[in-house]
Formats: structure tokens, C-alpha cells, sequence
């Protein structure tokens, strides 16, 4: 069996990603069957060839491993939801959240379970990798349509988070680990003392993974032009930390194995450096493996490598199988190391052109490649980052290897200061173009749509049967081409299609909400209560249906917060006016996202939209007409009684009586009864000639 681990590494993979849809139970009865069917073909079809029997072996180990870390570990943490408890263990990360709060991961022991454990309160007096101890409820993380906390976290192996902790204790002692992390504390400070703006906070990101000090336009515009990759720590950054130590070590001539000893220490210094997320760990794990290979003279096989570091990185936590950015991290190896050499083989142009158009078609294999997925973690991809990638990944490449000379020097001023001004340089130039393009709406595409996932399914079954059918280098390559072209299609084609459609989307919850009503490609928003996650919510259902242009952006309380918050999420929409009730005391000259709000009587205003109008009642209370469609928003009252319950929304329609509340839906036919309620947000869309319909907006796994 050629390339045994490289076998192992991908049905290990497929067993644990089918074991996370199964009940524990399941997993092993699954697994022993497995291991029945797999020495019987051993025994009674072919003894020879191993590899399909050891393809289901492994897949087996793979579900008991994941079941057992299930029962063992995930459920009976999860016994501790609610309970008064104490952890105890070590800081192993810290996030700021504001000027009094922060949050803690702690590694460590809750009763006898070991594991990650968040905790969030008042900021503390610590120190990474501090001993603490800590006492408090311990609860669930809880998935938002913003964020999928629960499921982000669990991935992670974070299954419980600790709020207002009490009795606190906290022991310091030295570590090397917080000594390396102090070094790129005082490095981040040293680059934004020299390069206050967004480019030093760039480099800090493409230097060490910490994107923290980006504000979410700019992380936004980066991911628009294609190359937001670079602000994660991956194996292109190092393969460049290696090669550079390499070639200065290779100079002192101290033989291969203390090259290779030296290397290992820098490289793991390097991942505690970057937050040891696992995709460094991943790259770093590929990395010593390709130069580990020349101490026993093998040639490194990416598909061997790749298969080892699956095995090492999901053997203790083997729920990282669903993660993104793991699942995103080995695809984008197999399109670097495996799919871009077969595709440029065949290129026989020589000298600098040919290696440009290499470049350029690798670029666009790796694309191809991560295209799919990337549909279905994100709001929104760029369909340009093949080209904008070829350009401004050689810049990025050279500010990063000035942040590591810099960081390998110790920073010293006569050295840090010209490498960083030139750094500097290279990443105001990648930011300018990046914020050009993130401008443009024909360069990225909404992933919104469930259909399209439905596609992405289709794509990949289609791969998978050409593999099998033909064989060909040929044949697959034109699926895949012909899978990425249909995708963009589609997705582009969709939102054509239902240009002629209102939708109404009540986000929030029974306490705060929002309505957005969007047809033919522009919007308005009715915040119902105001604040900061509203906004955040917003932000995101128009990046996942491709809706930048915003008609009206109404604000009807808290209106101080509210543009604070507008201010911050929608720097990239256009808005073409604000309005706000006429109690509200508002500066001469205040301005909300360029534009000067218009004062609105709050007793009745008529907002008309040409195919349909808003009105806007007193007491916060919004009515939508559209054809023979009508809909009444109030947040906070009961329009319904239905289980005593206040609902955010009622829609009238066809003379019957629609229930929503934020946070909930109903699904409506013709002829059932429409005043069943289940757990979800809500989208409305309606066309003229009378039909409508309900359904649930998902948080899903994107984030």
C-alpha cells in the first residue's frame, strides 16, 4: 500500500467526521460491524491487498475514539450545566472585552473531568498560564444567529463557561511558555509604536495570528479581496520562519541533527508565539515532518504528512474534526501540495514568464480547491482571489519575513525601525488595494442561499464519481472547473431571480428586535429596540444574501447606542438616509455613516418604497404593505395571545393571522393552520401575485 499514512490519515478523518452526526451508541455498534467487515474481506475476498481492510479498520477506531471521548468526556461535563461548581487549572488564554471585563480559557479540572473551560467577569489580576481557581455556575455556551458559540467552542473542546466567578485564588510561577508570550506582547507594542495605523496591525496579524487590533471593516475588505488567509497563521508562514532560520543556522555548519534540534526549538517557540491555534500546530507538525524526512534521506509526501498530523491532532480532541479553519486548513494543503503540482505540471512554458503563470494557476488550484467549503462556513467569498492573490501575497510574503528578522533580532531599535517602516510600506499597499476591490460588489458573492449548499453537495458527489469512473487527471480537473463555475452561477443567478421578491426578516429576540425589508438588491432596517447586537445581526444576514445598499435605516430608541453601533458594522453599506423620532436629542452637525438624520414623527410616517411603504406608528409599532400582504412589528407587546407570549411581528394574510417573534417562526401553507410556533428567526418573502411563505434563517456553522 503506497502511501500507507496518507490512507490511514484520510479514513481516520472520515470516521470522525461521520461519527460527529451520531449518537455515541451508534458509533460503536457502527465500528464493530466495521471491524467484522473488514477481516472478512481480509479472509474471504483478498488477502493481499490490505488497504481497503485497513481503510475500514481505521475508519472504525475512528468512531470508538469519537465515542468514547463522547461518553467519557463531553456528556459527563456536560452534567455540571447549572450546577454550582470549582474549577481549577491554568490560563491558557486571555480576550479583553472591554475596560473592566475580560474572558479566560482555562485548561484544567472541573470536579473529574479535565478540559477547556471559559470564564468571563470582571478583569483579574493574572498572567498567562497562572494557576487559578475559581468558583461559580457553570453553564452551556449558547449558539446566536451571530455567532455559533456552542458549536465554535465545542470544536474546541470547550463545552462549559463559568460567569461572575467567586472565590477566586490565583498562583504565579515562572513559565517559558508566558516568557515566549510577554516577548510578543512587548513585539506587538514595539510595531504599533512605529506603525500606529491599520498597517501595523496588519503586520501584527500575518506576524503572530492576532487580529484583535483590526477593526471588522478592514477584516472584512481583506476576505472580499481574497487574501484574509494571510492574517492567520498557516504553513506559508512556516515554511518562510523555517527557511529563513534554515539558511541562517546552515551558515555555523553544525551538522544535520543540531540544525534540525535548533529548528524544532524555534518552531515550537514560534507556535506558542502565534496562540498554538491548531492550525499552526497543523503546519508545524507538516513542517518538522518535511525536514525531519532529510535526517533518514526520504523524500517528504505531503499526502503522508498531512495523514500523520490528522492522526496527532485529533487523537485527544477528536471534535476539531468540525471545525472550519481545521477542515479549511487540510483542504487548502491538498490544493497546495497536491492539486497546484499536477495542474502546473502540465505547463511547459520556461523562464520568468512560465513561472508567473505557474504562480497564477497554482493561485487559482488552491481557490478551486477551498471554493466549496468556503461556501459553507462563510457569509461571503471572493471570486477574484486567484488574481489578487498572485499580486499581493509576494508583498505580504515580504513584510512577513521583515516582522521575523525583526522578531528573531529581539526588535533592537537600529534594526526593527527601517525593517518596519519598509513592512509598513507593503501592508498600507496591500490595504489600499484590498479596501478597492472589498468595494467593488461584482468581486465577491453572497452564500446565503440553502440551494447553493444543495449545489456544493452535488459538486462534490460529482468529484468523487469522476475519481471513481475515469481515473484521469483530465477528467477530474474538468469537474472541479466545471462544479466552481455552476456554484458561482447559481449563486449569482439566484439572487437575480428573486430581485422581484420583498423579503422581511425579524431578527432578535422577544426583548430586542429588528426588521430588514429588502427587494431588488437594496434594504431597509426598522430597529425596533437598538443596541449593539442588532446591529452586529444585521451586519450579518445582508453580507449572506448580497445586500449592500441600504435605503432607510430607521432608529426608533436608544439612539445614542444605535449609531455607535451602526457607526462600527457599517462602515461598507451604503445608506442613503436616517431617521430618527423627533424626542430624541441629537448635536447640530451629527452625522451617522455620512449622513444627516432626518427627524421622524413618531405618531404616523409614511415611508414609500415605490413597489411597497413602511409606516411608522407611534409606540414603536412598523407596518409593511406590499400587494395583499400586510405585516405589523411591535417589540415588546403582545399583538397575539397566543400562550401569553409577546410577539415581535404579526403578518395578515389572506384574511389569516401570522404570529412571529424574534427568535421564533412559523411555517404557513395554504391550507394549514399557521399559528405554530417553532425555535428560529424569521424571513418572510412574498410576491404580489399573492404567495407566500415562512421559513427559519439558521445560524448554521458560519461565522
Amino acid at each position: 500500500m503506497v502511501r500507507k499514512m496518507a490512507y490511514v490519515g484520510t479514513s481516520y478523518l472520515i470516521g470522525l467526521f461521520f461519527a460527529s452526526f451520531l449518537n455515541f451508541k451508534l458509533d460503536f455498534i457502527i465500528a464493530l460491524g466495521l471491524v467484522v467487515i473488514g477481516v472478512a474481506y481480509i479472509f474471504l475476498i483478498n488477502k493481499k491487498n490490505l488497504a481497503v481492510p485497513v481503510c475500514i479498520i481505521t475508519i472504525s477506531v475512528a468512531l470508538s475514539i469519537y465515542g468514547a471521548y463522547e461518553a467519557l468526556v463531553y456528556y459527563p461535563t456536560l452534567k455540571y450545566n447549572g450546577q454550582v461548581s470549582t474549577v481549577q487549572g491554568e490560563i491558557i488564554d486571555i480576550q479583553y472585552l472591554s475596560d473592566d471585563k475580560a474572558g479566560y480559557t482555562i485548561k484544567g479540572k472541573l470536579g473529574k473531568q479535565s478540559g477547556y473551560f471559559g470564564l468571563y467577569g470582571e478583569m483579574l489580576d493574572c498572567d498567562y498560564f497562572d494557576e487559578i481557581t475559581a468558583t461559580g455556575t457553570m453553564s452551556k455556551f449558547e449558539n446566536t444567529y451571530t455567532f455559533p458559540a456552542e458549536s465554535y467552542n465545542k470544536a474546541k473542546s470547550s463545552f462549559l463557561q463559568m460567569t461572575e466567578p467567586s472565590n477566586i485564588s490565583i498562583k504565579s510561577h515562572f513559565s517559558v511558555r508566558r516568557e515566549i508570550l510577554h516577548y510578543r506582547d512587548y513585539l506587538y507594542n514595539k510595531i504599533v509604536e512605529i506603525l500606529p495605523n491599520d498597517e501595523g496591525k496588519a503586520l501584527v496579524a500575518m506576524l503572530c495570528g492576532d487580529k484583535t487590533g483590526l477593526d471588522n471593516d478592514t477584516k472584512t475588505v481583506l476576505f472580499r479581496s481574497g487574501i484574509g488567509h494571510i492574517m492567520s497563521v498557516s504553513g506559508a508562514h512556516l515554511a518562510i520562519v523555517a527557511a529563513l532560520i534554515i539558511s541562517i543556522i546552515k551558515n555555523f555548519k553544525l551538522g544535520k541533527w543540531i540544525e534540525f534540534g535548533i529548528l524544532e526549538i524555534l518552531i515550537i517557540s514560534f507556535v506558542i508565539f502565534a496562540g498554538m491555534s491548531d492550525s499552526v500546530i497543523r503546519s508545524a507538525l507538516m513542517v518538522s515532518i518535511v525536514y525531519g524526512a532529510n535526517l533518514f534521506k526520504r523524500r517528504a509526501d505531503t499526502f503522508n504528512s498531512l495523514g500523520i498530523s490528522i492522526i496527532i491532532l485529533t487523537a485527544l480532541e477528536p471534535f476539531v474534526v468540525r471545525d472550519a479553519s481545521f477542515i479549511l486548513s487540510i483542504v487548502g494543503v491538498l490544493g497546495i501540495g497536491v492539486f497546484a503540482p499536477a495542474v502546473t505540471s502540465m505547463i511547459k512554458i520556461v523562464g520568468i514568464k512560465g513561472r508567473v503563470i505557474k504562480s497564477f494557476v497554482a493561485m487559482m488550484c488552491v481557490t478551486i480547491v477551498v471554493f466549496p467549503i468556503s461556501f459553507m462556513f462563510f457569509d461571503e467569498i471572493s471570486i477574484i482571489s486567484p488574481i489578487t492573490n498572485v499580486i499581493l501575497i509576494p508583498i505580504c510574503s515580504l513584510a512577513l519575513v521583515f516582522g521575523v528578522i525583526i522578531a528573531l533580532t529581539g526588535g533592537v531599535s537600529f534594526i526593527a525601525f527601517p525593517l518596519l517602516l519598509m513592512a509598513g510600506i507593503c501592508c498600507k499597499l496591500v490595504l489600499a488595494v484590498s479596501r478597492f476591490i472589498g468595494a467593488l460588489s461584482f468581486t465577491y458573492i453572497p452564500t446565503g442561499y440553502v440551494f447553493v449548499e444543495i449545489c456544493i453537495i452535488i459538486s462534490i458527489i460529482g468529484v468523487v464519481l469522476s475519481y471513481i469512473i475515469f481515473r484521469k487527471k483530465k477528467a477530474i480537473l474538468c469537474t472541479i472547473t466545471a462544479s466552481v463555475i455552476a456554484l458561482t452561477f447559481c449563486s449569482l443567478s439566484f439572487k437575480i431571480i428573486n430581485m422581484d421578491t420583498l423579503s422581511i426578516a425579524v431578527l432578535g429576540d422577544e426583548t430586542s428586535s429588528s426588521v430588514i425589508i429588502h427587494k431588488d438588491n437594496s434594504a431597509c432596517i426598522i430597529d425596533l429596540n437598538g443596541g449593539r447586537k442588532l446591529a452586529n445581526a444585521e451586519q450579518k444576514y445582508l453580507r449572506k444574501i448580497g445586500i449592500k445598499d441600504i435605503k432607510v435605516l430607521a432608529l426608533n430608541s436608544d439612539v445614542q447606542q444605535s449609531i455607535s453601533a451602526y457607526e462600527k458594522r457599517f462602515q461598507l453599506f451604503d445608506v442613503g438616509e436616517v431617521l430618527v423620532p423627533k424626542d430624541e436629542y441629537l448635536l447640530n452637525g451629527t452625522k451617522v455613516l455620512g449622513v444627516s438624520p432626518t427627524i421622524i414623527n413618531t405618531d404616523s410616517t409614511k415611508i414609500d418604497m415605490g413597489s411597497y411603504c413602511i409606516f411608522i406608528e407611534k409606540d414603536n409599532t412598523i407596518k409593511i404593505s406590499y400587494g395583499k400582504f400586510s405585516m405589523l412589528c411591535v417589540s415588546g407587546e403582545t399583538l397575539v395571545d397566543h400562550s401569553n407570549e409577546a410577539y415581535s411581528a404579526v403578518a395578515f394574510y389572506k384574511g389569516n393571522t401570522i404570529s412571529i417573534k424574534a427568535g421564533y417562526m412559523i411555517t404557513l401553507n395554504d391550507k394549514a393552520n399557521i399559528n405554530n410556533a417553532v425555535i428560529g428567526s424569521t424571513l418572510v418573502t412574498c410576491k404580489e401575485d399573492g404567495q407566500a411563505k415562512v421559513r427559519r434563517i439558521t445560524n448554521g456553522s458560519r461565522q
